[in-house]
């Protein structure tokens, strides 16, 4: 069906759906414990003619869009209109702000977590190196631009920054002897001090995501599941390895300098990864063959990005969680989703509570060659055999169902937008494959938005999961 009337004016949308302020829940940080629940949106906002990233020619991109996305009929960043969005717009920052705080969200991430030595010009390893600094300023520049656009409209949600810990020269100094990650660590505490109205307080000081790459640098780690040993980093594209006595990324490493630095004093750290569901080295049982979700190794307290979810033989694949020590609700053993998903867990003792879980609409394939959605390398793109597709919803009601059995502090819904084309990894081609909730040319269906007979508003079903997941606590 054409979608020409879904260019609908700013003014219908907003006279439709628009954000609201929510009083003082919007003037003060969001202070989540050992007994809380937070829903964190994973969130995207680099793309705009800045940051020199567009939409233009992509199999699905959103229904909103920016006029600055169009030059003289090509689009910013190349391929043929639709262009897409500018994230730096207030229209689309407004739009954004009014659809997340619907779907339910307590807080989302800004993501710069990509070649933070490029972006704050400390070493890196020059050409060859696929660094783009003006694109990462702009994208920097709209991430940042958040805290003041989201204060402006009164909303009541919270940002986390996801930053950079997986770039191989992410430890080397400059001449001023600071390193990529204090860069990053210093510039976004001027935000987060200016705006502390926008901060997710956690363990008493406000949080940060340490972004290490699907597989996190561990010291003396061996993970053939994850495609790699330590030293975890390869060589960058054209060049060598850093500098002889620089410092790998590891985990250990990484924290190491923000608490030599002063910065724990200052900030709650957590590592982040993706793909947990497959790399057996970091869990808690390595040999176990799982039936439901896998606890992960204490000594890799690793929050997840991303992780599968395909129960069916031969495939087994389950997502993962962290847990920590607790005072409060206990941690059941992990159960089949097909059982009561909110059945009491009193019997238990109090000893330990699920810190971090991640709840997908769907997860793309970890046998296809593209490491996506295709089977193959072709033009005319098949379905991998291990595809979680979005279908009508199941894949993402399977998900929420554990997470509610779980009962994480931080729950976390992959994704909201990103956008890309289908050879390049885990961003699809139709409406089953795309992994995003905002309404899109294959998904168009959304508050503020006419609605398109004959497809599914699936925005609709993240919105009732994540009001189910929250009526239980």
């Amino acid at each position: 069906m054409p979608l020409r009337h879904l260019a609908l004016t700013w003014m219908t949308v907003f006279q439709t759906f628009s954000a609201t302020a929510s009083g003082s829940a919007s003037s003060t940080p969001l202070n989540v414990d050992e007994s809380g629940h937070i829903v964190v949106m994973e969130y995207e906002s680099l793309y705009g003619p800045d940051a020199q990233i567009g939409m233009g020619g992509l199999p699905v991109h959103p229904v909103l869009s920016s006029g600055d996305m169009d030059s003289s009929g090509v689009c910013v960043g190349g391929g043929l209109p639709p262009c897409g969005y500018d994230s730096g717009d207030p229209a689309i920052i407004r739009q954004h702000v009014a659809w997340l705080e619907a779907l339910g969200a307590d807080a989302a991430t800004i993501d710069l977590s990509n070649n933070a030595p490029c972006t704050f010009d400390t070493p890196y390893p020059g050409p060859g190196s696929n660094c783009n600094r003006s694109s990462l300023l702009g994208i920097l520049s709209n991430g940042v631009n958040l805290y003041s656009a989201w204060t402006r409209l009164g909303t009541r949600l919270k940002l986390i920054p996801l930053i950079d810990a997986q770039d191989e020269y992410l430890l080397v100094p400059d001449s001023r002897h600071m390193t990529a990650l204090e860069h990053q660590v210093l510039y976004l505490k001027t935000f987060m001090r200016r705006y502390p109205n926008m901060n997710v307080i956690y363990e008493g000081k406000p949080l940060m995501i340490l972004y290490g790459g699907a597989s996190p640098c561990v010291e003396g780690l061996n993970n053939p599941a994850g495609g790699a040993k330590y030293p975890c980093i390869p060589p960058a594209v054209g060049d060598t390895s850093p500098p002889e006595g620089a410092e790998q990324p590891t985990v250990a490493n990484i924290m190491g300098l923000l608490q030599d630095k002063g910065y724990t004093k200052q900030f709650t750290f957590k590592v982040m990864g993706g793909y947990f569901d497959a790399q057996w080295p970091y869990w808690a049982n390595p040999n176990e063959t799982p039936t439901a979700p896998v606890q992960m190794n204490p000594k890799y307290p690793f929050w997840s990005w991303v992780d599968r979810l395909l129960p069916a033989p031969p495939y087994g694949y389950f997502p993962t969680y962290v847990s920590v020590r607790s005072r409060f609700q206990p941690l059941s053993a992990p159960v089949d989703a097909r059982a009561d998903p909110v059945a009491s867990d009193s019997s238990l003792p109090a000893a330990e509570r699920v810190e971090s879980f991640t709840a997908s609409v769907a997860t793309a394939s970890a046998l296809s060659t593209s490491f996506g959605w295709a089977a193959g390398e072709s033009a005319d793109p098949s379905y991998a055999p291990d595809d979680s597709l979005r279908r009508t919803g199941e894949v993402f009601r399977s998900f929420m169902a554990y997470a509610a059995r779980l009962n994480p502090i931080f729950l976390f819904i992959h994704q909201f937008n990103e956008y890309s084309t289908p050879d390049v990894g885990d961003e699809g081609w139709d409406a089953n494959t795309t992994d995003g909730i905002e309404p899109t040319n294959v998904l168009p269906n959304g508050p503020g938005l006419p609605v398109v007979s004959g497809t599914q508003d699936y925005f609709s079903v993240v919105q009732k999961e994540i009001a189910k997941f929250k009526e239980h606590y």
